[in-house]
C-alpha cells in the first residue's frame, strides 16, 4: 500500500516520522539528518503531503483551539507540500510551546468534551489548562532539565524518599536550592546512593513545580501526556497529593493530533 501523506514531529526530543494512509500508519522511524533524506523513499512512493509540528517558525496566541489550528503552508519538499501546524505563545506570563499543542489536540480528539489540565513532561514541562476543547492558558517548567543539567545520574525509585522531599519542597519551596545542594553533598561525601540522590533531588524539583502550578491542578482532572519514564515521577508526585490522574502516551496522541490536521487540509477527501 503507497503512503498518501507523512506525519512529522519535528522536537529535538522526538524527531519521528509516520507513513500514513487516511489514518493508517504504513511504516515509522526516527527522523535523523535532514528531513527530505528521511522520509525520500516515502515522497518517491507516491506520498502528496507532509504535515509536521514542533517546528517554532509558526505561533498562534492563547486562548486558542489546538484541534482547529490550521496547518500553514510551507512550500514544497521533494514534490510534497509541506504543511506546519503552529505552536502556541503567551503573553503574560511570557511562554511559548511547539509541538505539544498537537500532543494536546490529539488527546482532545480521542476524549471529547474533556475540560481539565494536561501536563505534558518534558525537558520543558507544560502544563495546560482546557476549556471547551481550548488552551486557556499554560505554564512550562524547566525541571526536568536542570536535574539533568546537576548530573543526577541513579534511577529515582521514587520511593518515601521521593515523597518525602515532594512534600517538604511543596510547602517550603524556599528551600528548594538547599535540599539540592544538600543531595549532592551527600553524593559526594559517599553517604547517598545514586538512585537515593535522584530520588530527592527529583522530589524537591517537582515539589517546587507542583507548588508553583498548585492553582492548575489543584481539584482538577489531570491527564499526563508523555514517556513512561517522564510521566511516572509526575504520576507519582501528585499521588502524594490525592490528585487522581490518567496517564496517555504522548506518540499515539501527537500522531492523533497530525492526523486530524491532515484532515484539515484544504480539499482534502481521504481513502480511509
Amino acid at each position: 500500500m503507497k503512503p498518501e501523506w507523512i506525519a512529522v514531529d519535528r522536537r529535538p526530543a522526538v524527531p519521528h516520522a509516520w507513513a500514513m494512509r487516511g489514518a493508517t500508519v504504513l511504516d515509522e522511524r526516527p527522523v535523523t539528518g535532514t528531513l527530505d533524506a528521511a522520509i525520500g523513499d516515502w515522497l518517491a512512493a507516491g506520498a502528496r503531503d507532509i504535515v509536521q509540528c514542533g517546528d517554532p517558525a509558526e505561533m498562534t496566541p492563547v486562548p486558542a483551539a489546538p484541534g482547529k489550528l490550521a496547518p500553514r503552508p510551507g512550500g514544497n519538499l521533494n514534490g510534497g507540500r509541506l504543511w506546519t501546524l503552529p505552536g502556541l505563545t503567551q503573553s503574560a506570563p511570557v511562554d511559548l510551546m511547539f509541538g505539544a499543542e498537537t500532543t494536546i489536540a490529539g488527546f482532545l480528539s480521542l476524549n471529547p468534551n474533556w475540560d481539565g489540565v494536561i501536563c505534558l513532561p518534558g525537558a520543558q514541562t507544560h502544563w495546560a489548562q482546557i476549556s471547551a476543547d481550548e488552551v486557556v492558558s499554560f505554564q512550562s517548567f524547566l525541571s526536568l532539565e536542570i536535574l539533568a543539567a546537576l548530573g543526577a545520574t541513579g534511577v529515582p525509585a521514587l520511593d518515601a524518599e521521593f515523597a518525602e522531599a515532594v512534600a517538604d519542597t511543596m510547602s517550603r519551596p524556599e528551600r528548594l536550592a538547599q535540599r539540592l545542594n544538600a543531595a549532592r553533598a551527600g553524593a559526594r561525601l559517599g553517604d547517598l546512593a545514586d538512585g537515593a540522590v535522584a530520588d530527592r533531588m527529583l522530589g524537591a524539583l517537582l515539589g517546587a513545580e507542583l507548588a508553583a502550578a498548585r492553582p492548575y491542578w489543584l481539584g482538577q482532572q489531570i491527564a499526563l501526556i508523555g514517556p513512561a519514564e517522564m510521566t511516572a515521577p509526575y504520576a507519582a508526585a501528585l499521588q502524594t497529593q490525592a490528585a487522581m490522574v490518567t496517564v496517555a502516551p504522548d506518540a499515539r496522541m501527537t500522531l492523533a493530533g497530525l492526523t486530524a490536521a491532515w484532515r484539515r487540509l484544504p480539499g482534502q477527501v481521504s481513502s480511509s
